[in-house]
């Protein structure tokens, strides 16, 4: 690596804003009891803007959440159906669903442009604690 700094790519923050929209929608629905597919979509469409929407339900239904949750909503129900959720969107859905959002429209970045992403910025991060990599 001639610039390491430029040269390793690190996942967008916008990806992770969408995991937790997601996540959260889902949990608003455990809450409600109503959990649909149609009515994450709902939840979504509350919380983020129209491309993003796109972007989660994309992502989502080439996770096979869709599918997922029809099979599942016929066999269970209420802490059975919540439990199914959290063994399903594991740690390796996690990831996926954080990839597949990146190739939709957050692509990498390199660490130069994730120090200067406005979602950093805003939370107070001013990039010190990187001063060894450089």
């Amino acid at each position: 690596m001639a610039n390491p700094l430029d040269d390793y790519r690190y996942d967008h923050p916008q990806c992770f804003v969408l995991l937790q929209a997601v996540l959260n929608s889902v949990e608003r629905c455990f809450e409600q009891r109503s959990l649909s597919w149609e009515r994450v979509r709902r939840e979504l469409a509350q919380t983020l803007c129209a491309g993003d929407v796109q972007i989660c339900i994309t992502a989502l239904e080439r996770l096979g959440f869709d599918r997922f949750l029809a099979h599942c909503l016929t066999c269970a129900q209420g802490a059975d159906l919540r439990r199914a959720f959290q063994i399903w969107f594991d740690a390796f859905v996690t990831l996926r669903f954080v990839h597949e959002v990146g190739a939709a429209g957050y692509p990498n970045l390199s660490l130069t442009a994730l120090q200067q992403s406005p979602l950093l910025v805003q939370a107070g991060f001013d990039g010190s604690a990187l001063s060894c990599v450089t």
